[in-house]
């Protein structure tokens, strides 16, 4: 979800070419700012950082016509958060949990499987 790009450092996905030619595993690329037309950089990795433990998760939902149908949402945990957020609270489609492992967080999709 878009939503993961402003409070997470990741950017868009990118794939590396060697000089060879040869394509290499697609992976989001790291960002961590986002640069105003006006000069001025927006940090993007509110949720790594603890003065935003307060915050225990964000939802986000987008979708050209939700007349008729469920909002499609989607929740991005926040893993500092003072008070997280319980697992499968607004019956998400995709429901992310950042865990850190080594000295990388992890993404994980908890959202139950829709079948």
């Amino acid at each position: 979800p878009l939503v993961m790009e402003a409070v997470f450092p990741i950017g868009a996905i990118a794939i590396p070419i060697e000089a060879d030619g040869t394509l290499g595993k697609a992976e989001n690329a790291p960002r961590f700012v986002l640069s105003k037309l006006t000069g001025r950089d927006i940090p993007t990795g509110y949720f790594l950082d603890p003065r935003y433990s307060g915050i225990s998760a964000v939802i986000q939902s987008h979708q050209r016509d939700m007349h008729g149908g469920a909002l499609v949402i989607a929740t991005i945990h926040n893993p500092l958060a003072t008070v997280p957020l319980p697992h499968g609270l607004f019956g998400a489609y995709k429901e992310f949990l950042a865990e850190e492992k080594d000295e990388f967080y992890h993404f994980s999709d908890i959202a139950p499987p829709r079948g």
